[in-house]
């Protein structure tokens, strides 16, 4: 089963980097969004959740921060 990032967990995505980063660029455009999503969907591909993580030079509390998609921001799809 081939597993996406859909446009809930975008959202979730971007506000979990809207509240935690100090660097908008990471989060302002569709471009930057899609690439969290990606990163979240090779977790997935590796067998664990849909996780990214912040590093902590772009987090507010200096530190990595880490986020989980929720399984509404995860479509399943059958593979051929």
């Amino acid at each position: 089963m081939n597993k996406t990032i859909n446009s809930t967990g975008i959202a979730e995505i971007r506000d979990f980097l809207a509240a935690r980063s100090n660097d908008p660029a990471l989060y302002d455009s569709q471009r930057a969004l899609n690439a969290w999503a990606d990163e979240a969907e090779e977790s997935l591909d590796a067998g664990n959740g849909a996780h990214i993580e912040l590093r902590g030079v772009h987090s507010v509390s200096g530190c990595p921060e880490t986020f989980s998609v929720s399984d509404a921001g995860i479509d399943n799809h059958d593979e051929p």
